[in-house]
């Protein structure tokens, strides 16, 4: 099974992971051609962000491991395990998918407690991280999350089950998060949001 699917920054290479153990790592185009496999996990990988250069790969799986991988030469089928890489805090990322991250170290005191992170987004301005966890909440916080700070309201009851995903819109002013097993789609309003701007040659758009 495959838990997540995730393009590079450049759209030239696609990584997968997902019950296996690895990341599979293809070459995005019309033959989808598989390129090579990061071996390393020993639970099932949930997460997956790529470098804003698309040359490193992190990988998250169910045990909370994280693993960086130097995807540079995945072209000439050359992957490579990146010793050390959760300690490269500089790295820009295309996205912040991956729940344990140096950004995001104060996370598990953001939390309600016995519960866990399932899934968190970074908005597009890089301010707010939305978070879903393991009792159906969704909440926002300020990015980096180092000490918790959640915004009103700290901790929306927002689904029966767990909360598996979330996802800003790409204005920032939505909020998407998936349930699991109550199959609920919602979508929350962000409070901090700047208002829509109001084009005088468009057409208006309403909330």
């Amino acid at each position: 099974d495959v838990y997540e699917v995730k393009f590079s920054p450049d759209g030239r290479l696609v990584a997968t992971g997902g019950k296996e153990l690895r990341v599979e790592i293809y070459r995005a185009g019309q033959d989808y051609a598989r390129l090579g496999s990061c071996v390393g996990h020993g639970a099932p990988i949930v997460h997956l962000d790529w470098s804003e250069g698309s040359d490193l790969l992190r990988s998250a799986d169910a045990g909370r491991e994280l693993l960086t991988w130097d995807v540079a030469g995945a072209e000439r089928t050359v992957v490579s395990l990146l010793r050390g890489g959760h300690l490269r805090v500089d790295e820009e990322w295309g996205t912040h998918n991956v729940p344990v991250t140096w950004a995001t170290k104060g996370l598990a005191t953001a939390l309600p407690a016995m519960s866990c992170a399932l899934s968190v987004d970074l908005s597009h301005d890089a301010s707010l991280l939305a978070l879903g966890d393991s009792f159906g909440g969704v909440s926002l916080h300020r990015f980096p999350l180092h000490h918790p700070s959640p915004l009103p309201p700290p901790h929306a009851p927002a689904h029966s089950a767990r909360a598996r995903r979330v996802r800003f819109t790409a204005d920032d002013t939505r909020l998407m998060s998936v349930g699991g097993s109550d199959a609920v789609l919602a979508q929350w309003r962000n409070p901090l949001a700047p208002p829509p701007r109001l084009d005088l040659f468009g057409p208006l758009l309403l909330p």
